[in-house]
């Protein structure tokens, strides 16, 4: 073959798949127009037909067949104006293409979106001379924008929503804390009116609510922080040998005096348990219960009852050494709304009652319980009838003790037992405390000087290492605040653990700290230090925490 055949074929396999493009591209539109803006003539396209061959009046194609049959009767005019040659002229006189939707009439009473643009071919002294109008269906984009604006507006709705109620948690959380803190300094004013009235029942009466009014206060501020450990993923589970018989106990003890004050009747029934020793994590299946109960207490009627059951479920073993523990709180007392059932456990709702002035709770100890519960892979149930009253039924996989029959015995003779006795005296003991808050370290110094201790007082991290540097003297344990300006408890405890003074290696030290979270706790730990307290505490924790590090 000649070198002039192969260009001629060449040229003819790029006519041809030049051909196949623009035939594809106009396929995927309806029509497609030639326009001359000039004397107002088009010549359609796509799809072709012999009759239109010839260029026809451009105005009358678009009111006979864009505006007329295409575009729904109620855009008629809207599309006839803007189609037309004037403002086609006006729109693309800066730019190169404008496009406009409208509906496609398809059949009678059927209408489909559809996009019509305008292209300009040619230009002349800058002014379009000629354009290309091109008519798409575009009811699938349409049906995709719809639906991704209705999850923008749904997600804005979740959005508001939970901005409103953060609001209105906000404001409620403002009204609680206030309100514990008006009884702190109201009863604190009155009491120190009545000093030196000798009145000493009402002295004693304002101190009483003072406490009272702090622990609830307490109550509010340990719900929120637990509520950001919650949201940061920081809470742990850590599961000890405990008795749940001990647990069931104290459990009673806390919750019993609470109930008593409403002449609320409460029973606590352990059937059938026969396997009390188990692994589990005390603390936090204690406040789930504690949480519980108090909302039962609460919103149980003055003289109402309260039931608490724990079961074992012995027959179904879920895994080695593993059954089923059931706990039961099931009151008397209003019931739950079946509306509030879904937000029952959500953060910062609090359902029919959070109107109730009369109920104080922060809407917050449900959500945790839920939160505790699923870490530790468990279920909690709720089954409740307006004015019948509310049984919550949370079920526990716990792993048991298997313990032989010596080992029970021993258990049972208490030779085993090593709780320290909160009464016991804290005489000829030396405890330093640190601390760089004037109003805690008096607080901390007077409770321990009651019970016996010989103090000594410390104002700064920087103070407590030079005493311990240059005085004779040893201390037999420190209380060191953690969070001070000058030099940190951190840093004062790596400083008295260098000195090569005879026991400063092996003083206790104990952190003294707001910091109450389980981290902090090994925070200390990882710092050379012994043990961890938070704050606020009293006198039976202090003591109770000199006595277990003090060794004679």
């Amino acid at each position: 073959m000649s070198r002039g055949n192969n260009k001629s074929s060449i040229a003819a396999e790029g006519t041809q798949w030049y051909g196949n493009i623009v035939s594809s591209t106009l396929q995927a539109y309806y029509e497609v127009y030639y326009v001359n803006l000039s004397d107002n003539t088009c010549k359609r396209i796509y799809p072709w037909y012999i009759e239109d061959n010839e260029f026809i009046d451009y105005t009358n194609e678009v009111n006979r067949r864009i505006s007329g049959n295409i575009i729904c009767n109620n855009s008629e005019e809207d599309v006839s104006t803007l189609l037309a040659v004037d403002n086609l002229k006006c729109e693309l006189k800066h730019k190169d293409k404008t496009e406009y939707r409208y509906k496609r009439q398809v059949t009678n009473g059927v209408f489909r979106w559809c996009l019509v643009s305008v292209v300009v071919e040619k230009r002349k002294n800058g002014e379009p001379v000629s354009v290309i109008l091109m008519i798409r269906d575009i009811e699938d984009v349409i049906k995709k924008e719809i639906e991704q604006q209705l999850l923008i507006e749904e997600a804005l709705a979740q959005a508001e929503s939970a901005s409103r109620a953060k609001g209105k948690f906000l404001s409620d959380m403002s009204h609680e804390i206030r309100t514990p803190m008006n009884v702190i300094l109201g009863y604190a004013s009155i009491a120190q009116n009545n000093m030196d009235n000798r009145d000493q029942d009402k002295v004693k009466d304002c101190l009483e609510k003072i406490k009272e009014a702090g622990n609830h206060l307490i109550g509010i501020i340990n719900d929120v922080l637990e509520v950001s450990r919650i949201e940061q993923g920081k809470i742990n589970i850590e599961n000890e040998e405990s008795d749940i018989y001990e647990l069931m106990t104290d459990f009673y003890n806390l919750v019993e005096i609470q109930a008593a004050v409403k002449k609320q009747k409460m029973t606590i029934d352990l059937e059938g348990i026969t396997d009390k020793y188990v692994y589990m994590d005390w603390t936090r299946i204690s406040q789930v219960l504690i949480n519980l109960i108090n909302n039962a207490i609460k919103y149980t009627p003055v003289g109402g009852h309260i039931d608490v059951i724990v079961k074992e479920d012995c027959n179904n073993n879920i895994g080695d050494n593993i059954h089923n523990y059931i706990i039961i709180v099931k009151d008397n007392g209003r019931g739950i709304d079946e509306k509030d059932m879904p937000s029952l456990f959500d953060l910062y709702t609090r359902g029919a009652y959070e109107k109730d002035i009369s109920v104080e709770e922060t809407g917050l100890g449900q959500s945790i319980s839920k939160q505790i519960i699923e870490l530790m892979n468990v279920t909690i149930d709720v089954d409740s009838k307006l004015g019948e009253g509310t049984t919550f039924t949370v079920k526990l996989p716990l792993q048991y003790v298997v313990r032989t029959q010596v080992d029970k015995n021993i258990t049972d003779n208490g030779t085993d037992n090593n709780i320290i006795e909160n009464n016991q005296s804290l005489s000829d003991i030396k405890v330093m405390v640190v601390d760089d808050n004037q109003y805690n370290r008096e607080i901390a110094c007077e409770l321990l000087r009651e019970n016996g201790a010989h103090i000594i007082e410390c104002a700064s991290g920087s103070e407590a290492v030079d005493y311990i540097k240059y005085r004779k003297g040893i201390v037999d344990i420190i209380l060191m605040d953690v969070c001070m300006p000058d030099m940190d408890g951190f840093e004062a405890t790596r400083l008295i653990r260098q000195l090569e003074k005879d026991r400063c290696q092996n003083i206790p030290i104990v952190a003294m700290t707001a910091n109450a979270f389980d981290e902090d706790r090994k925070k200390a730990l990882e710092h050379g230090m012994n043990g961890h307290i938070a704050k606020p505490f009293d006198i039976d924790t202090l003591a109770e925490t000199v006595l277990e590090y003090v060794k004679y």
